[in-house]
């Protein structure tokens, strides 16, 4: 990831996650899937070695960026639920290449129509396919799709 498009996520989880008005909010989440075989996030205790370098950067920049409007990093490492995201205020996902079930497809529908926010990100050529994974399942009711 280039050191702008770093600049550009961190400050946009910042503006997402960041507290309106003079009262303290309560703690912000930010929960970050690694359940659908991401490549280059997850859960450094879970990594091999070769991997986790990278991983404990990225991870960092989020938490720092988390930290700095109280907010706090979560991991799903399973099938997402309704009561997984309860306690987000920002679900991300990066280049998943496993399919969502259904039942993460309503969940994740759920939140994002609920008023949750979603911030997707997927390269459909070089690390993941539209076939290898259903994001487009997640986003059409929306109004938004990748591909044709």
């Amino acid at each position: 990831m280039k050191r702008i498009s770093l600049f550009t996520l961190l400050f946009g989880l910042s503006a997402v996650l960041s507290a309106n008005g003079q009262t303290p909010a309560p703690a912000k989440r930010i929960c970050m899937d690694v359940a659908h075989q991401q490549r280059f996030w997850g859960d450094p205790l879970d990594m091999d070695e070769k991997r986790v370098e990278r991983v404990k950067y990225m991870t960092g920049e989020m938490l720092k960026t988390a930290a700095a409007v109280g907010g706090s990093l979560g991991y799903l490492k399973k099938e997402i639920t309704s009561p997984d995201l309860k306690g987000c205020n920002l679900l991300f996902i990066h280049i998943p290449s496993a399919k969502y079930t259904p039942g993460e497809v309503g969940a994740i529908s759920k939140y994002v129509g609920g008023g949750g926010a979603l911030f997707l990100v997927m390269d459909q050529d070089m690390w993941s396919t539209l076939e290898q994974t259903n994001v487009n399942d997640i986003i059409r009711p929306f109004g938004v799709q990748f591909g044709d």
